[in-house]
């Protein structure tokens, strides 16, 4: 955690920094909208996990709220707080297996609704498998947002490290450098078209074949349609991670899943609305570090 440490101070000095002197000058004068800014989603979805010999189904449902406050006319706050399960049957003697995630954070950046942000987001959070114990977890890094017409582009970037509890099942991962790259596409301004592309890099640990670095590509597709004069939204998503080196090159991995869901919407009359001065940042959940290790058995 030293490492990750140092960084977000860093991250932090570094973004007050060239919030102040790069980004945002000249953007004074933007005054956007009072809040509140509220988003409230729920899904659900059936998970896939491939590898040699192994491919079990998942479901899977999760609950998250995001809220966004103005602090000052270029500066903005948004927490975040996420709750996401996944579960599935096997016979005998494995039975119901059950895992968890539970995500808090919170964002700050510097804020023009007609060119972007740039700041520094953090949070902690819970990985637990129900029967073996769990992991907490503390994150944090910098981010970053363009505004482009009907485009906005997303870029994130941090570190994670585990600081508490019990040891996860005999495969698990910790000291995680990830980053992140998200486009969405306004088609108009109810209607939006998003992809991400990431990579996480860490330390994995109890791998038969002895601990190894765990490198991860990550990938997910979404569409989302907001009901005109509704707060109404609905969303389809298709994500995924692969891991090429799993058990040291032995068994490549890949675990996808599809979901629908829906989130309400206040405070803004459009998404691309809510997208410029509302609800517009995510956090990382992690569920994927450490989720495929414990059950490709």
């Amino acid at each position: 955690m030293a490492g990750a440490t140092v960084f977000l101070r860093g991250s932090i000095t570094a973004a007050a920094s060239a919030a102040a002197l790069s980004l945002l000058a000249g953007g004074a004068g933007a005054t956007p909208p009072p809040p509140p800014d509220i988003t409230l989603q729920g899904y659900v979805s059936g998970a896939w996990l491939t590898s040699p010999g192994t491919i079990p189904n998942w479901q899977a449902a999760g609950l998250s709220g995001q809220g966004t406050v103005w602090l000052a006319p270029m500066w903005s706050a948004q927490f975040d707080a996420t709750i996401a399960g996944t579960w599935r049957y096997r016979p005998e003697p494995d039975g119901l297996i059950l895992q968890r995630s539970t995500i808090v954070g919170a964002h700050i950046n510097a804020r023009d609704p007609n060119r972007g942000l740039f700041g520094v987001f953090g949070g902690a959070g819970n990985i637990a498998y129900f029967t073996t114990g769990s992991d907490n977890i503390a994150f944090g890094g910098l981010e970053g947002q363009a505004y482009l017409g009907n485009v906005t582009l997303y870029g994130q970037a941090g570190a994670m490290g585990e600081f508490s509890g019990s040891v996860l099942p005999i495969y698990y991962a910790s000291d995680i450098w990830f980053a992140q790259v998200t486009a969405r596409f306004f088609v108009d301004p109810n209607t939006k078209l998003e992809g991400t592309v990431g990579y996480l890099q860490g330390l994995e640990f109890g791998a038969p074949n002895g601990d190894s670095g765990m490198h991860q590509f990550t990938f997910s597709a979404e569409a989302e349609h907001r009901f005109t004069m509704s707060p109404l939204s609905v969303f389809a998503r298709f994500e995924g991670v692969t891991d090429p080196g799993f058990f040291n090159g032995e068994r490549p991995l890949l675990t996808y899943a599809a979901s629908l869901g829906i989130r309400v919407r206040f405070g803004r009359k459009t998404l691309l609305d809510d997208d410029r001065s509302g609800t517009t940042l995510t956090l990382p959940t992690f569920q994927s570090v450490n989720a495929a290790r414990g059950i490709a058995d």
